[in-house]
Order: structure tokens, then C-alpha cells, then sequence
């Protein structure tokens, strides 16, 4: 134990350090994740699973709050009533969310059936998890250049927003673990590519992970397929077609369940036409998008921003391009060997591989790990070369004295525009917090009714503080009961009778608006046709709230 305390040192203080930060930010109760929106859907979803079984949900997630009644949102009746959508924005689909493969769900789920309700404790299960992701990249990096390299590397990325934003994440945390764990074991079948046996035994553990990968998630499949064919064809330098059909079988089965699931929930028609506009909506946005999406990843894990005229794509682009040119120039002088040459170019093209066919998922913000290796790698040894012959006082020619100054510069510039951005994001702790009025209605409407059914009926609000924020605030999960929204009180009356009369299930119903009138109005309504158990019209934080109690 002290010798492995000794041998990996450096990478563990690190990691105490972050797990620390992470680990007493989580524990406020307001803060979230960069995506907490859906980490709320994830928590949400896990009650179905823990309390209704999986195949009670088609092995699909429901992003709503736990509700026995939210099986009747799922009803034609319901939703193929003709409302007023708001030009869509209210148009009614499926309960269950078919656009993502749900078995990151699972640990949450387990979690959530053995007794585990407090956020933290999920949160602290998701930093545990992206810290070994953590673990598995200082492993990658080490074993395609040096120790230092590595440690540089984890600290350039632990301490990056793109790692902080997303550590306690429930959705991004599961995906990182396994994408740096197939890099890991990439390389290790390649260092026994001679021994039979062990190379199988690897390529073996490469397959289940991506199996899970893919069962996971659909924002690394491609980058991953891309990385072991590239590092097959120029590190091995072999064209092993059949290995990769082999792994190409993980997403494919991935797929393939997905697809099974959806059908059996949707049926073969409903299945065919949600894939078709889901991809065609990710995929095909215009150039300009494309491209966004395309260079995003890269742009995002360095944290540039504009500079005077200069784009920051061009800026971060152009500071790749140049730190992987003056290091082949100074190649000889540095030991740098091909395969470090080789391994960027095949991180870098990997990342771009991804968002080439799932276009959206390139500009998605958490999307800069598909680039975490790269400039890891790349700024990891740019720093140590910088470091070394600093210390070494190597002689360089006018020539290389004018590459390396600029390699200062530019390694200088990217570790200022990281950690400025770092420290904006640390001063927000504990980040991504919903609005005060939101929390605070939360804790009052929560008050009501504890342990009951309840549903939300709402006419829309135009004040944003009362609606979801992607991709940080999920509102459902705050209010804690399903919510329907309305443009006007007409179609609210009509779905409140309908699901008064429909459900066998007792509940309490939340009748909300931002405008007293129209609450007033619905109330009157209500009372006309002797309504009981009517309450008076309460102003929480805002919002005009009164309730009907159950049938």
C-alpha cells in the first residue's frame, strides 16, 4: 500500500483535492451539475424503475416526478385532444423518453430501490465514479508518454470546467468512466499485441465495456469506433477488419435493444418515424451548425473565448495546429517519437468522427471530454518539454529559440484562458442554482398534502424563472408532482374534469397561474358546479395557487 501511495503520489492528491471540492459542494442541497437537468430526470426516473419495475416501463425512462397517475398522460384520449400548443411548445408526446438509451438509469436505480433519497448521496456516487473515470485517463495518458506527461494532463483536464461542471452529473459521470477505460485498455492490448492470450483477454474487456457504452449512451459510440480501427491501421499497423466487425456488434446490440424497446412501447410505425425526425433534427442543421458541432468539442475543453477579431474556433484550432507543428519541428531535438504524433491524430480525428454523424452532440457542453485526451496529451507534453529544457538549458538555434518562444506563448495562453474560466466557475459555488423564488415556492407546495397523489394543473407562465432551464434546472423535479401546462384556463378545465373522472386513483389537485384572474376565473368555475373541498387563493412567491381536494 505505501509503495502504490509512493509510485502514484502526485495523481492521488490530486484526486483528494477534487474529491474534497466536489464531495462539500454537493452537499447543498440548491447547487447542481452543468446538465442538472438531466440529472433531475435521472432522479425522477430511477422511482419508476425502483417502485414499478423495469418491464412496467418498457426498460425506458420516465422524466417526471413519481405519480401513479402518469400513465394516463399516456392515454390517446389525452393526448390527441386538440389544445392551443403555443406554436408547439405545449404539443403532448410519449411519457417515456425514447431518444437515449437508459442503462446508465440502473446504478440510480439500485440505489434508489435499496432505501438511498438524498441527492447527495447520488452525487457522491457520480463523483466516485467520474474519479476513476479520472484514474482511467491518468492510466492512458502514462502509458502513451510518461508519468509527468500524465499528471500534467489530469491536472490541465481534473481541474478544467468541463470535468468540475459534470463530476457529480448522474448522466455524464457513467459515460466518461467507461470512454477512458476503453482508452486504457486500448492501449494495453496493443503493449501485448505478441501474446495471444492477453491481447484476446483485453480486446475482450474493450467489447463489454463498449457493449455498456452503448447501452449507456449514443455521445461517444462513434468516437470510439473511430479511435480503435485508427489506432488498429497506424499504431499496430494492421488491418484487422474482423476485430472490428467484432466490436462494431457492441452498438449494434446496443441499438438493437433500443430498438426493440421502442417498438414494444411505440410500435413498428411510431418507432420508424420518432428515429427518423430524432436524427434528422441532431444531424442535419445547416453549415454553420454543422461546423459548430464539428469543432465544438475542441473549443469547449480549452475554455478560449473570442480574442480581439479572432474567433474562438480559429483561435483554438489554430493553437492545436501550431503546438503539434512546432513540436514535429523540434521533434529530434525533443525524443518525441511518431506514436505521439500518431495517438493526437487519432484523438483528434475520433473527436471529430463523433459529431460528424450525431451532429448536436458536438456543441453539447459537456461534449468537451471527447477532446479531454487530446489536449491532455498535447498540453501535458508541451508543458514538460517546456519545463525540461528550461531546466536542462538544452541549445536550440535561432530558428527553434523562435518555435520555442512561441510554444511558450501559446501553452501560456491556454493555461490562462483554463483556469480564469476555472476560477469564474469556482466563485459561483455551488453552481447552477435555480432561481430563490423557485426553491422557495418548492418548499412550500411541498408542504401540502404530504405522502398524496397530486397533480399540477398550470396556465403557462411568461416569466422564465418558472419554467425548466436547460440543460441546468429541471422545475419538475422542484415542484415534485406532474404538471400539465395550458395556454388558457378552457383547455385546463377541460384535461382537470377529464382526469378527475378518468383516474382510480384519489388525488389533489395544484390549479396555478401567473395571473390572479385567471385563477379567479377557473375557481368560480369550479365553485359554480358545487365544487368541495375548494381552497382560497394563496400567492406563494409569485405564483396564485389554490387547490381541489379528491373526488
Amino acid at each position: 500500500m505505501i509503495d502504490f501511495v509512493k509510485k502514484y503520489l502526485p495523481i492521488l492528491i490530486i484526486i483528494l483535492i477534487l474529491g474534497s471540492y466536489l464531495s462539500i459542494k454537493a452537499m447543498d442541497e440548491n447547487g447542481w451539475d452543468g446538465w442538472g437537468f438531466g440529472s433531475a430526470q435521472i432522479l425522477m426516473s430511477s422511482q419508476y424503475w425502483a417502485k414499478d419495475g423495469l418491464a412496467k416501463n418498457y426498460f425506458l425512462f420516465i422524466p417526471q416526478p413519481y405519480s401513479k397517475l402518469i400513465h394516463y398522460l399516456d392515454e390517446p384520449e389525452f393526448r390527441n385532444r386538440p389544445i392551443d400548443t403555443m406554436d408547439g411548445s405545449l404539443t403532448r408526446g410519449p411519457i417515456h423518453y425514447t431518444h437515449y438509451p437508459p442503462f446508465f438509469l440502473a446504478p440510480y436505480a439500485i440505489l434508489t430501490k435499496i432505501g438511498i433519497t438524498e441527492r447527495f448521496l447520488f452525487r457522491f456516487f457520480s463523483i466516485f465514479l467520474s474519479l476513476l473515470a479520472l484514474g482511467f485517463f491518468y492510466w492512458f495518458i502514462k502509458s502513451v508518454s510518461n508519468k509527468a506527461t500524465a499528471t500534467i494532463a489530469v491536472f490541465y483536464y481534473g481541474f478544467s470546467v468541463t470535468f468540475l461542471n459534470y463530476a457529480d452529473s448522474a448522466f455524464q459521470s457513467w459515460t466518461i468512466l467507461f470512454i477512458f477505460l476503453i482508452l486504457y485498455l486500448s492501449v494495453q492490448a496493443w503493449q501485448n499485441f505478441n501474446i495471444p492470450e492477453k491481447y484476446k483477454k483485453y480486446n475482450l474487456y474493450i467489447w463489454f465495456a463498449y457493449l455498456i457504452l452503448s447501452l449507456s449512451s449514443y455521445d461517444a459510440t462513434f468516437y470510439i469506433f473511430a479511435y480503435l480501427i485508427l489506432f488498429d491501421i497506424f499504431v499496430l499497423k494492421k488491418f484487422l477488419w474482423k476485430k472490428w466487425l467484432i466490436f462494431a456488434s457492441a452498438p449494434i446490440l446496443g441499438f438493437m435493444l433500443q430498438i426493440i424497446q421502442n417498438t414494444w412501447y411505440l410500435g413498428w410505425h411510431n418507432m420508424i418515424s420518432d428515429f427518423c425526425y430524432i436524427y434528422t433534427e441532431r444531424t442535419f442543421r445547416g453549415v454553420k451548425n454543422f461546423i459548430v458541432g464539428l469543432t465544438g468539442p475542441f473549443v469547449t475543453m480549452t475554455s478560449v473565448k473570442t480574442f480581439y477579431f479572432f474567433k474562438k474556433t480559429i483561435t483554438t484550432l489554430g493553437s492545436a495546429v501550431l503546438i503539434i507543428g512546432i513540436l514535429w519541428k523540434l521533434r529530434t531535438k525533443l525524443n518525441l517519437n511518431h506514436y505521439f504524433f500518431k495517438i493526437i491524430v487519432i484523438l483528434a480525428v475520433a473527436a471529430i468522427i463523433q459529431p460528424f454523424f450525431v451532429n448536436a452532440t458536438g456543441g453539447w457542453p459537456y461534449q468537451g471530454v471527447l477532446t479531454a485526451a487530446f489536449w491532455g496529451l498535447l498540453i501535458g507534453t508541451s508543458t514538460i518539454v517546456v519545463l525540461e529544457i528550461f531546466q536542462q538549458k538544452k541549445s536550440l538555434g535561432q530558428k527553434e529559440r523562435f518555435l520555442f518562444g512561441f510554444l511558450i506563448l501559446i501553452i501560456m495562453a491556454l493555461w490562462t484562458y483554463q483556469f480564469s474560466n476555472t476560477w469564474s466557475y469556482v466563485k459561483e459555488w455551488p453552481n447552477n442554482v435555480p432561481p430563490k423564488e423557485v426553491i422557495e415556492f418548492s418548499k412550500a407546495i411541498q408542504t401540502f398534502f404530504p405522502n398524496q397523489e397530486k397533480m399540477a394543473f398550470r396556465i403557462i407562465p411568461k416569466n422564465r424563472i418558472w419554467q425548466s432551464q436547460f440543460p441546468t434546472f429541471n422545475f419538475e423535479y422542484y415542484l415534485g408532482m406532474i404538471k400539465i401546462d395550458f395556454a388558457n384556463s378552457h383547455d385546463l378545465l377541460v384535461d382537470f374534469w377529464w382526469f378527475r373522472n378518468r383516474s382510480e386513483y384519489p388525488f389533489y389537485s395544484f390549479l396555478i397561474a401567473e395571473n390572479k384572474s385567471d385563477v379567479e376565473k377557473i375557481r368560480q368555475e369550479l365553485l359554480a358546479k358545487n365544487m368541495k373541498n375548494v381552497s382560497p387563493i394563496m400567492d406563494i412567491q409569485g405564483l396564485y395557487v389554490f387547490t381541489v381536494g379528491p373526488k
